[in-house]
């Protein structure tokens, strides 16, 4: 890994923050610094709905560039990277990002296509091929990497997903989307339509059965994705941003019959995203960032048909409703940061030594300010694969599991929060 020394923020910058946010993690002295930063995502770290984002892109939806105002810039300031990759793409999910990454070796299991979402007809073949060319050298090079999929995998699929069961009972209903829609004028539409048709009850029953089915495939894709950077660049660090809730809004029927689909999707946002923090604790350099008080533009923010009205893409535009705002990002931003400096204290200094008695490793560690727990790693190699050996609270590790015969290299983390899961870095190991 090429960090760099430098250790503290431009002037610039932190008086900027500090006027932005109410929270203070990137007026602090210091923040870890990175020379690449390579941020993977959906339209989320993308910018989408931002000012900045419609500004750069000329109206249109632009994959790819960095967007002033979007937490992956912000990210990018605080910890000085030279060069940031931005491998972002809307509308993608993790089975359009493992595509990606090995277009070889990924089986399409859900029959989706390359973009699951092309209905709406605004993005090219050309530039996900674009983004998928670039994406495998951005993620080997980084130093740095934040990952942050979800919203698409499980909200806007099962919308889809729902749409399509019932779409050919809303042909015969002379059912249309309209050509410039905005997710919560679609959503609505399926909804009225299908209590129109008497089919309500079996439509929002068959909303909750996707998302549940699909969650569950975007929680064994992350398993794959994780592996895959992971041996794509075993030594960046890892910071993977949880779900945010896009559909945390309720529908109204033309009969005045309310959907409320704040507590169906509050309820597996809380779940995805606990499996994904014990998922990032399974990865040696992998972070769970965790993101619940993200704020959205919402609905009612904009008013689509004065922006269709004035001639802008009215789906382009009204998109902005499922997205961060600029505070939104800011404090995404300020999350990410915070568990950078968190996972960036200083690593234990181990010894080992044999237990006389019990003819056993014994673990040894200086203490760790802060830490709640410490994990020990074993490896029968120096730079083999290192697997969990235990925890605890004291700063020795007594490995009565380990064989006696055998030759042990032992790496230790504390771990800084449970909660987080954030942790320091690895010791360095340790022969026994």
């Amino acid at each position: 890994m090429k960090r760099r020394n430098k250790l503290v923020l431009t002037v610039a910058i932190a008086v900027m923050l500090v006027c932005l946010m109410s929270v203070a993690a990137f007026a602090d002295d210091t923040v870890p610094q990175f020379e690449v930063y390579t941020a993977i995502g959906d339209s989320n770290p993308a910018g989408f709905g931002l000012d900045a984002y419609f500004e750069n892109a000329g109206g249109l939806i632009k994959e790819g560039d960095l967007i002033e105002g979007s937490y992956p810039a912000l990210v990018a300031n605080a910890v000085g990277a030279e060069k940031v990759n931005t491998c972002t793409h809307s509308g993608w999910r993790t089975t359009e990002l493992l595509r990606a990454i090995d277009p070889e070796g990924y089986t399409d299991t859900d029959g989706s296509g390359n973009y699951f979402w092309r209905a709406l007809n605004y993005e090219s073949l050309a530039t996900t091929n674009a983004l998928a060319a670039k994406l495998v050298p951005a993620i080997e090079e980084a130093d740095i990497i934040t990952l942050h999929y979800g919203s698409n995998d499980i909200f806007t699929n099962s919308v889809k997903n729902v749409y399509d069961d019932i779409a050919d009972l809303l042909d015969e209903m002379d059912f249309e989307v309209p050509e410039n829609v905005d997710p919560e004028t679609f959503i609505n539409l399926v909804f009225d339509a299908a209590e129109k048709a008497g089919i309500l009850t079996e439509a929002v029953a068959g909303f909750v059965d996707y998302m549940d089915a699909n969650t569950e495939t975007f929680k064994a894709n992350m398993v794959t994705v994780l592996d895959k950077v992971t041996a794509l660049n075993p030594d960046a660090q890892i910071y993977v941003v949880g779900v945010i809730n896009s559909l945390n809004m309720g529908v109204t029927c033309s009969n005045g019959e309310l959907v409320s689909l704040i507590g169906i999707t509050d309820v597996r946002l809380a779940l995805v995203n606990q499996y994904l923090k014990e998922l990032c604790a399974n990865y040696e350099n992998c972070v769970y960032v965790d993101a619940p008080n993200t704020e959205m533009f919402g609905i009612g923010v904009l008013d689509v048909q004065a922006l269709m009205d004035e001639g802008n893409d009215g789906l382009i535009s009204a998109l902005k409703i499922v997205h961060p705002t600029e505070k939104g990002h800011q404090y995404i931003a300020n999350q990410i940061v915070s568990a950078i400096k968190d996972n960036n204290e200083k690593a234990p200094t181990v010894t080992v030594m044999k237990s006389v008695i019990l003819k056993k490793n014994i673990v040894k560690w200086n203490e760790i300010e802060g830490a709640v727990i410490y994990r020990v790693y074993r490896s029968t190699s120096v730079d083999g694969v290192y697997t969990y050996a235990g925890s605890t609270i004291f700063e020795n590790f007594y490995d009565l599991l380990g064989s006696s015969q055998t030759t042990y290299y032992y790496k230790v983390c504390a771990v800084m929060s449970l909660s987080s899961g954030v942790s320091t870095p690895m010791s360095e190991p340790v022969k026994a």
